[in-house]
C-alpha cells in the first residue's frame, strides 16, 4: 500500500514542473489523484521499463511490478538483462503503465533513479506483496528499485 500523502506530494511536484505541452494535453480534470493512482496501480501487473546504455540508446522492455509504501516501484529482473547493464551507466530509468482504449484510458509515467537489490534483501513486505500480485517470482536473480523523482499520472475516464 502506498502512502498516499506521499504520492499527492509526488504528484503535486510533478505537474508542476511539467511543461507547457504536457499541463495542455492533460488538463487538471484528467489529472489522477493519489488514492486513483494507488487503486490503479494495485490492479496492474504489467509496466514497460525504459533504459539508456553507454550508446545512448533507449531500451524499451515489459515487465512486471509492485509498488512500495514510498511509491517505489520494485521490478524483477532475469539474470543478464540489457537494462542491468544499461544501469551500470545510466542509473535512472523511467517506466509507464497504461491500460484501456479511447474514452477510459489512463496511464502513469514514472521516472527515477534505480536501485539494484538481491532477492533476498528485498523487504519483506515488497516479497509478500510481489507474491500476492505477481506470483512465483523465484526466477529474479535482481530486483530493481525504481524511486520515483517525478510522477505522472492521468486518467481519460477523470473527466467523464
Amino acid at each position: 500500500m502506498i502512502d498516499s500523502t506521499t504520492l499527492q506530494k509526488l504528484i503535486h511536484l510533478s505537474w508542476q514542473s511539467a511543461g507547457a505541452a504536457a499541463r495542455k494535453a492533460w488538463p487538471e480534470g484528467t489529472r489522477m489523484s493519489a488514492p486513483e493512482v494507488e487503486a490503479f496501480l494495485a490492479q496492474e501487473r504489467f509496466c514497460a521499463i525504459a533504459t539508456t546504455g553507454l550508446n545512448r540508446v533507449p531500451h524499451l522492455v515489459p515487465g512486471s511490478f509492485v509498488n512500495d509504501r514510498d511509491a517505489t516501484f520494485w521490478l524483477p529482473t532475469v539474470a543478464g538483462a540489457v537494462r542491468l547493464a544499461d544501469l551500470r551507466s545510466h542509473p535512472k530509468a523511467a517506466v509507464l503503465v497504461g491500460q484501456g482504449v479511447a474514452a477510459t484510458h489512463a496511464l502513469v509515467m514514472a521516472r527515477g533513479v534505480v536501485e539494484k537489490f538481491a532477492p533476498d534483501d528485498v523487504p519483506g513486505r515488497v516479497r509478500a506483496a510481489a507474491r500476492a500480485k505477481l506470483g512465483d517470482t523465484s526466477w529474479a536473480a535482481l530486483w530493481l528499485a525504481l524511486r520515483p523523482e517525478r510522477l505522472i499520472a492521468y486518467s481519460r475516464a477523470a473527466v467523464e
